[in-house]
């Protein structure tokens, strides 16, 4: 991996956003500029039209700035030393977690909480 760039969401949340960096334990830049997924659709269908050389030429000439974002080497420690603690819960919650999703999905009338998307 050459670079890191972030954008959406968690860009406006400055917890998210550093405990992010700091669990990856690199520099990342977050994007400047608004309303990143429809350029980057946009290059994707200048390159299906061959409108652009490349996708990687046409992702160039068309980046936005990134900010960069420094991981704090204390964090990264404490998330690396408890990763082995994170795979855990995942495992055991992906099950249940994955029956939850479909049982609201069979039965869309049920009670959901109002952030779910």
């Amino acid at each position: 991996i050459d670079r890191i760039m972030i954008a959406g969401g968690i860009c406006h949340n400055p917890l998210w956003l550093q405990s992010s960096v700091d669990a990856l334990g690199q520099t990342a830049y977050v994007a400047e500029g608004e309303n990143l997924s429809i350029v980057g659709t946009a290059i994707c269908a200048l390159n299906a039209l061959d409108s652009a050389p490349n996708l990687r030429l046409a992702a160039r000439e068309y980046a936005v700035p990134g900010r960069a974002i420094e991981p704090d080497p204390k964090a990264t420690e404490w998330f690396h030393n408890e990763l082995d603690a994170y795979r855990a819960a995942t495992d055991a919650l992906t099950g249940p977690m994955h029956r939850l999703t479909a049982s609201q999905l069979r039965n869309p009338g049920q009670p959901r909480s109002e952030t779910a998307t």
